[in-house]
């Protein structure tokens, strides 16, 4: 009977502390948010000076003007989490790029004539040419998709749904992508 009892008023508390925390959201001070109102299509970025209750003051950071809003007037709301750099996934790809197009360049340009020079240098074959050109393209590629890399940065943003008129707005998450790729080789 104690035991159950006990299970019984666990669970109970348990389920109203869910509950309040899903209810109510913070938004502290200077949290960067992206907010759309019905009378505009165009969302709008600001940061967060004070919440009380259903409104946010804020500063615009387009003219940095201070306004008052409702939560519950709002169409759309996004909480910044930071900011991405993608330098590793660049430097690949100006990798690639550099690799194919050494390689090519390589072959296209074709055999040289062994015969004409005496010491060898100079003297190569396409796919020497090809090698070398790999190399060499592919790390100035390599470098300059690093630079884009890093002087390209993306906002991370995530959805807060907003609940018009019912209540403070909730979180949701985050939203997650995914890409495979993959290769087959198929050998007789």
């Amino acid at each position: 009977m104690r035991t159950s009892m006990f299970a019984l008023m666990t669970l109970s508390l348990v389920s109203i502390r869910g509950s309040e925390a899903q209810s109510r959201m913070s938004l502290p001070p200077p949290t960067h948010i992206r907010y759309s109102l019905p009378s505009s299509k165009d969302a709008k970025e600001a940061e967060v000076l004070v919440q009380r209750g259903d409104s946010l003051w804020i500063r615009s950071l387009q003219t940095g003007d201070t306004t008052t809003i409702a939560l519950s007037s709002l169409t759309r709301l996004d909480v910044s989490t930071g900011r991405d750099r993608h330098v590793l996934r660049d430097a690949g790809i100006g990798l690639l790029v550099g690799v194919v197009g050494g390689t090519i360049g390589g072959y296209a340009s074709g055999d040289d004539d062994l015969n004409a020079s005496s010491s060898g240098w100079g003297a190569e074959t396409a796919g020497t040419k090809a090698a070398y050109g790999a190399a060499g393209f592919g790390l100035l590629g390599a470098g300059v998709g690093a630079l884009i890399g890093v002087l390209d940065e993306n906002e991370r943003w995530q959805p807060v749904v907003v609940a018009s008129g019912r209540g403070p707005a909730k979180y949701f998450g985050t939203r997650v992508r995914t890409y495979n790729v993959g290769v087959r080789v198929a050998i007789f």
